[in-house]
């Protein structure tokens, strides 16, 4: 069990909540027909994606939790998933 004399103190306000995530990666998938590769291979919708702007953060129904599975539905990867244009005037990858 952990008390109050356990928890440094010294914690930097401005990355409370913040976690390395080094273990994770990025893919990045782009085309005319990337919306419908990922519709049939990954577990939840991609359609409907809010666009997120560089510099702007996700959240709520902007990113999506996903599942990779094989044939047989057991599951072999999971990532989130956005919608992250080149820039706000530009065209959804």
């Amino acid at each position: 069990m952990t008390n109050s004399a356990q928890i440094p103190s010294s914690i930097d306000p401005s990355t409370q909540g913040l976690a390395p995530l080094s273990e994770w990666g990025l893919i990045l998938v782009e085309g005319p027909d990337a919306a419908t590769l990922l519709q049939s291979q990954l577990s939840n919708s991609v359609l409907g994606l809010k666009r997120t702007i560089a510099g702007e953060i996700a959240h709520g129904h902007d990113v999506r939790l996903v599942g990779y599975c094989n044939p047989k539905g057991r599951l072999l990867a999971s990532a989130w998933l956005g919608l992250f244009p080149q820039s706000a005037e530009s065209e959804d990858r």
